[in-house]
């Protein structure tokens, strides 16, 4: 005989959280108003079963949570706050009408703000305040905050990190001595969610997003980890659809980032973000804030702000330990994937343009599973992560790199690529492989690791000393650089008309550039006489093969855009080759290489020795015709099949040249006065550089 279930009787005074948010210590707060629900906001985000504290042993079924789930996704409560982590629903709603309930809802929610500060008055029996219904958005928004036990210091002002939290519960007794409105948090997430809205594009120009311009983002979650939303948001208009039936202001903004990306309108989608998440510590802060702010970061290094993808990482960082994250991510799989991306990304970007990274290792747990417990990407670029700031403390080190801290860090990346399947960054069996995703995943694993190694050798190479030391630094050096371009160049065979839209492929271009560029300061610096061997005149004609595809790729890549990366890039090495044809002896010329500094290129006027970094040889190069160099096409695709696109031949130059580097990788001058201005790039950029970007 089934006995009924008793009537949930009125808990205690002083017990009003569940029994989950009792044991995580979170504020539990159940919608009211027009859309009364059984469930707390914090277990309906989580989808765990709320349970009243008045009857623990009574826990309602799996079957019942679901329908309460369900009902909470159909129904909601009012304002922004369309919670949704059912991926079934993601899959059967249709972006177009989880954006037009997403705009009813703030409508609604911003007609139920008064427009004037009056003190909150306690409801009659049976009535609802409009501030309970605008206050669903603050709590929203408070559900994703991290609660962590770092920071004991930040707790004494406030348990919330950002400090502008109101205790509901105490509204009506603080309302008599603070003259602070209470629903001004949810006034100002409610607006931030409408300007968000607002700088939306049409649905027509969505879905034409999404179907032509979306493939980056299933490469940037396989080859990179960069999970943003849920792991269920498998295309970017799941993503979108998510977007909208959540309605939190931070994964709106990453999706406007996304349509950056996609479209390369950074003018259009970014200041929004900027105005609305990024200056708002409580939004910046929060799990999808902090996602927000790591694909922002990308954004801002596709439109060539390098720079201030390196202050938006950094802060991003910032946040992560005020909140322990640095040292408790581990505890959510959520929170270890954010930090690892943000942990990744400032030193990535920190290795670039040669600057020190934000948080160093022994603050950090870094603990990383074995290959066998995560996927061998996982495993292989986080412990390239750490190694990428072991990379930039020996070459921001005060004396100079050393070459015994070169060597054991170079046998460190070699030992943590032998961890990977066999073969795995084999180029002849990458080359073998039919399947693209796969494919991919190899070639951008193999560029992470010749990157690094090129970067290491880089300050010995650059430098004019000579002798063995530099020898072996210029023999690895270049053969890093030369492995890179080629895993570059199969990227693109791979789908040229893919890569044309790929912002992998696009973001990749600095690190092409760079290897480019010591592809051609070693043939600048080769010895052309009577004594080249067979075999080095073959190398040095296959690495001149090298640079001019990789010129005409980043004219392919760049769209006939000369403002977009690819467009950067390709200009600047364009510059490079040009500057080291024709010469006249005497002449010198001075090219400014984006994130990588100037390089003097001369002809002497009287010597006939050839010289390699300021260095002269005893025998001369022989005599050699000057060549004119031809302009790259400006209209249609460049057709490279037949290999006939050698619009520089090599050598470059006649006897007498040399050349010489100033710039970020000089082990005596950091950072010398020099590099080029004070802007970004040395030419336009698409998205104005004095756009407000205010750090608190």
């Amino acid at each position: 005989m089934t006995h009924p279930r008793p009537a949930r009787k009125q808990m205690r005074k002083g017990t009003h959280s569940c029994v989950e948010c009792r044991q995580r210590k979170v504020r539990c707060v159940f919608p009211t108003g027009e859309y009364p629900s059984k469930k707390c906001l914090n277990c309906s985000r989580r989808g765990a079963v709320c349970e009243s504290q008045g009857f623990p042993e009574e826990r309602p079924n799996i079957t019942e949570a679901a329908v309460d789930q369900s009902e909470l996704l159909s129904s909601g409560p009012a304002g922004p706050e369309l919670n949704s982590s059912s991926s079934s629903s993601i899959t059967t709603t249709s972006f177009s009408e989880a954006l037009k309930c997403l705009r009813t809802k703030v409508a609604k929610s911003l007609q139920q703000i008064p427009c004037t500060s009056v003190p909150n008055q306690a409801p009659l029996s049976g009535e609802t305040s409009p501030n309970d219904q605008t206050a669903g958005l603050s709590q929203h928004i408070r559900s994703d905050r991290v609660h962590t036990d770092c920071a004991p210091l930040v707790k004494l002002f406030d348990n919330e990190m950002a400090g502008h939290f109101f205790d509901l519960d105490q509204s009506s007794r603080n309302s008599r001595t603070n003259p602070r409105p209470t629903f001004a948090i949810s006034a100002q997430h409610a607006q931030a969610v409408k300007g968000l809205c607002a700088a939306l594009p049409s649905e027509r120009e969505m879905q034409q997003i999404f179907d032509k311009r979306s493939d980056w983002w299933t490469i940037w979650r396989e080859s990179f980890g960069l999970l943003w939303g849920d792991e269920s948001d498998v295309t970017l208009q799941d993503f979108a659809v998510k977007a909208f039936n959540d309605g939190h202001p931070a994964l709106l903004a990453t999706l406007l980032v996304c349509f950056a990306l996609s479209v390369g309108n950074y003018e259009r989608y970014i200041p929004p973000v900027e105005r609305w998440v990024v200056n708002d510590d409580e939004l910046a802060g929060s799990e999808y804030g902090l996602q927000c702010l790591m694909s922002l970061g990308l954004c801002y290094l596709s439109a060539l702000q390098p720079r201030r993808t390196w202050l938006v990482y950094r802060r991003a960082n910032s946040l992560v330990q005020m909140q322990g994250i640095h040292r408790s991510h581990r505890a959510s799989e959520r929170l270890d994937s954010i930090f690892w991306q943000l942990f990744d990304a400032d030193r990535w970007v920190s290795l670039l343009i040669g600057l020190p990274y934000s948080v160093p290792d022994k603050l950090c747990d870094l603990h990383i599973p074995s290959e066998d417990q995560v996927s061998v990407v996982t495993f292989h670029y986080r412990h390239m992560s750490v190694l990428t700031g072991r990379v930039i403390d020996c070459l921001q080190a005060i004396n100079g790199p050393s070459l015994s801290a070169i060597a054991s860090i170079s046998e460190q990346i070699d030992d943590v690529s032998s961890h990977l399947p066999p073969a795995f960054l084999d180029l002849d069996q990458i080359s073998a492989c039919h399947d693209f995703k796969e494919k991919s995943i190899r070639l951008y694993r193999l560029m992470h690791v010749h990157q690094l190694k090129a970067y290491l050798h880089l300050p010995i190479f650059l430098s004019s000393a000579e002798g063995d030391r530099r020898e072996y630094c210029r023999k690895t050096c270049v053969n890093s650089s030369r492995i890179l371009l080629k895993a570059y160049l199969k990227i693109y065979d791979a789908d040229r008309s893919r890569a044309r839209i790929d912002n992998s492929m696009k973001l990749t271009s600095f690190s092409a550039l760079t290897a480019a560029v010591i592809l051609l300061l070693d043939l600048l610096g080769q010895r052309q006489d009577q004594h080249t061997t067979t075999y080095l005149a073959a190398t040095n004609d296959a690495d001149n093969h090298l640079i001019n595809r990789t010129v005409a790729t980043m004219k392919d890549c760049s769209n006939c855009l000369a403002s977009s990366l690819c467009g950067q890039c390709h200009a600047a090495l364009e510059t490079l080759l040009a500057a080291s044809h024709n010469m006249e002896k005497g002449a010198v010329r001075n090219v400014s290489l984006p994130c990588f500094g100037v390089i003097t290129i001369g002809r002497k006027q009287h010597s006939r020795r050839y010289s390699r970094n300021l260095s002269s040889r005893e025998a001369p190069p022989p005599e050699l015709e000057d060549t004119s160099h031809t302009d790259l096409p400006l209209d249609g695709a460049l057709d490279m099949s037949d290999g006939s696109f050698g619009l520089y031949p090599y050598p470059p130059s006649p006897d007498g040249i040399y050349w010489a580097y100033q710039g970020p990788w000089m082990t005596s001058n950091p950072i010398p006065s020099t590099m080029p201005g004070g802007s970004e790039m040395p030419a336009d950029l698409t998205i104005a550089p004095d756009i407000p970007f205010d750090f608190p």
